[in-house]
């Protein structure tokens, strides 16, 4: 998610320094990886900078482009197996970069679940992106009616208190069924 405060945190400091890394290993200019990643050169610029964060989707286009997992531009996690991760520390990223997108709230660890990532769509706001992980997955609908759709394969559509579990790789998006709020959690496992 981009900022207006000039730095996207520590957090936005060390996701821009991850790819600044993937990138020089591949031997991309920030030009080259920028038109791969369908962003401007400016923004990946400022992004390596630690001036913005990436939205969750460009997190994902990023990391396409540099043929590395989502997880790999990530900040890396404590070494202690007990993780308390304060309501007000979660971090809060857009899932790409229309105004009226959709938020996630984030709080990652260690062990066999590395994430857990609570979607929060309004009405009219905007879901959209493909997505896909080296880690298995499970997410839970709180509130209103998703359908996932994978590649390659039949949607699936789910109401409120259906589970979905699926492999990360597969790759998948996520559709509204209806314009009301929309909650999901998502559960992402940790390497084995």
């Amino acid at each position: 998610m981009a900022t207006d405060t000039g730095r996207a945190g520590e957090a936005g400091a060390l996701v821009g320094a991850a790819v600044r890394a993937a990138r020089t290993r591949s031997g991309l200019s920030t030009r080259e990886l920028a038109a791969r990643a369908g962003i401007s050169q400016p923004f990946l610029s400022q992004l390596e900078r630690g001036l913005h964060a990436p939205s969750v989707n460009t997190l994902y286009r990023l990391a396409e482009a540099l043929a590395v997992s989502p997880a790999d531009l990530l900040p890396a996690l404590p070494a202690s197996p007990i993780r308390v991760v304060r309501a007000a520390d979660r971090r809060l990223d857009a899932l790409n970069e229309r105004p009226e997108t959709a938020y996630s709230r984030t709080a990652r660890s260690s062990g066999a679940i590395a994430e857990i990532v609570e979607y929060v769509a309004e009405p009219g706001q905007d879901i959209d992106g493909w997505f896909w992980r080296d880690s298995d997955e499970a997410l839970i609908v709180l509130e209103g009616r998703l359908r996932v759709e994978f590649e390659g394969e039949a949607s699936v559509r789910l109401d409120p208190g259906d589970c979905l579990f699926h492999p990360g790789a597969a790759r998948h998006r996520w559709a509204r069924v209806d314009e009301d709020r929309l909650r999901v959690v998502l559960i992402v496992a940790g390497d084995r």
